[in-house]
């Protein structure tokens, strides 16, 4: 039913009534990240099943991007902090041309240059930036990706990496990592 409208009074649907709100189209916009942090603190607040109950924070992973200054991000090992952080869901469909390997391991850990980072892992950094975190995984970032040990630890890992993430963001909308996310979205049609 439209934004605002209820069931007919009498109409055995009018106790399953729910309300709905206007979409938000452009989902990098401030709106849309306040709905998100409200979100998040609802469920934290108000699902028991959602809140862990504790107030330790699980381990992170080995590497994470330190967001903290969104115009210099760079990989930090993680060496058993237990902060918060949010995870990357997406898909490549493409080759990762800027990939963390052996030889660009330390150059990453001082900076990692915005310039040559695909439109997904962009929009990334600014949720993290606008949920007012710090912390993200991604794996072609965080995973050395010439090193098949390194590769073999991790992979073994990332169940536990989505779980113990605070949040993990997933890009449905993008079908290569260079496509982004944060677009505003086409107007959807009802039929009436």
């Amino acid at each position: 039913s439209a934004q605002g409208a209820k069931a007919p009074i009498g109409d055995p649907a009018a106790a399953y009534y729910v309300s709905g709100r206007a979409p938000i189209l452009d989902v990098g916009s401030p709106r849309a990240l306040s709905l998100a942090l409200q979100s998040i603190y609802d469920c934290i607040h108000t699902h028991t099943e959602c809140s862990t109950g504790s107030n330790t924070l699980p381990s992170m992973p080995t590497r994470v991007i330190d967001c903290g200054d969104n115009h210099r991000p760079h990989l930090v090992t993680t060496e058993h902090f237990h902060e918060q952080y949010v995870a990357l869901s997406y898909v490549w469909g493409e080759p990762q041309p800027h990939m963390t390997t052996t030889r660009n391991i330390a150059k990453y850990m001082h900076s990692i240059d915005m310039e040559h980072l695909p439109q997904t892992i962009l929009d990334a950094i600014q949720v993290v930036v606008g949920l007012g975190l710090r912390y993200l995984w991604i794996d072609t970032l965080c995973i050395i990706q010439d090193s098949t040990e390194d590769r073999d630890r991790e992979v073994a890992q990332m169940q536990h990496i989505y779980r113990d993430a605070y949040i993990t963001v997933i890009a449905a909308s993008a079908s290569k990592v260079s496509d982004g996310f944060l677009h505003t979205r086409p107007t959807v049609l009802t039929a009436h």
